[in-house]
């Protein structure tokens, strides 16, 4: 399990301060980054690309719901449009009107989206964010009805761990998933314990800040922290098997928004603790070993090298080798080898 110590001093990032001291104080120190990053990602929806989609991938009874609900009491209302996962897209239009400008959209239950929605329905809801998320406007027909919606938006999914595992393919078919900084907050039954007896007894507890406007300026000094996101962006990638590319977006959106909440329009140090407190959620728990085998590609070691390190008999793991290779390849993870 891992363990994050909740950060005591954000010298020039009180509003974070704030934000950690409430989620540390009701649900517990394990779900406080979290926390925080769903915060971030309400607040992003109006600030400049990249903005700051999220996904929370955690097992039943892990507190999805209730550190996302915690979060929304940091904003009014207009922020935000929070949906359970078998609204469609049609449903959206009905309920909020085709203009969703500067709303974070917040799917409650993944598991709705994925397992009780038609094929169709769902693909349809995957890629109407992904579209609107690039080009700020999705358009399609229905019944000979021309329908669209439009707006800049940020995004949050709640989804469980095992319908996460079950559709991830299918999530990152939809170029959604290559957009979302997906956090795994896996937590042992000591913690959860610990976490209910002491959100029961903090129910009277609100936050100590109100976000009644967004602070969307600009960041200023992105190319001098540079070189340090690009450093953080390919240990991201080392843990999620994802691209440094890919990663150098989310570790971005992650400082710059920790900036804005804070009503800076600079990067500072605080900015890069929160990049490092995320950074352990960051990593899948199931894929250990395919996390090991792309650190040793990395690192230049041969199949041969592998087999013996990872105490494997090599005429049936190099075929496994060569899977994982090829997987990381294509999504960017390591290099093509050139002649």
């Amino acid at each position: 399990m891992r363990k994050t110590r909740a950060v005591k001093s954000f010298v020039k990032s009180p509003v974070t301060r704030k934000i950690m001291w409430l989620f540390s104080s009701r649900i517990g120190q394990f779900i406080a980054p979290v926390g925080l990053a769903k915060v971030l990602a309400i607040n992003s929806s109006l600030s400049d690309y990249p903005q700051l989609v999220l996904t929370h991938a955690g097992r039943s009874r892990e507190w999805k719901t209730k550190s996302t609900e915690l979060a929304m009491q940091f904003f009014g209302k207009k922020f935000f449009i929070y949906i359970e996962g078998e609204t469609t897209i049609h449903g959206m239009i009905s309920d909020y009107g085709s203009n969703i400008d500067g709303k974070c959209v917040i799917l409650n239950d993944g598991n709705l989206l994925f397992n009780a929605l038609s094929k169709r329905t769902k693909q349809r809801w995957l890629s109407a964010m992904s579209v609107i998320l690039t080009e700020r406007k999705y358009t399609y027909s229905e019944r000979k009805e021309r329908l669209s919606l439009e707006g800049r938006i940020s995004l949050i999914i709640n989804i469980p761990a095992d319908t996460f595992d079950e559709h991830k393919k299918e999530f990152f078919g939809s170029t959604l998933g290559n957009r979302s900084l997906i956090l795994h907050a896996w937590m042992d039954e000591e913690d959860r314990l610990r976490c209910q007896r002491t959100f029961g007894k903090t129910m009277w507890m609100r936050p100590p800040v109100q976000i009644k406007e967004r602070y969307n300026e600009a960041i200023e000094n992105l190319d001098d922290y540079d070189k340090e996101l690009e450093v953080y962006a390919k240990e991201y990638g080392m843990l999620s098997l994802r691209s440094s590319s890919e990663s150098k977006d989310l570790v971005t959106a992650v400082a710059s928004e920790n900036a804005r909440i804070n009503k800076r329009n600079y990067l500072c140090e605080d900015d890069m603790v929160v990049i490092r407190i995320l950074k352990p959620y960051v990593r899948d728990p199931m894929a250990t070993q395919e996390q090991e085998v792309i650190s040793y590609l990395k690192d230049g070691k041969s199949y041969r090298d592998i087999c013996h390190l990872m105490h494997k008999e090599s005429s049936k793991f190099k075929p496994l080798i060569s899977y994982y290779r090829k997987k990381a390849v294509l999504k960017g993870v390591l290099d093509v080898e050139r002649s």
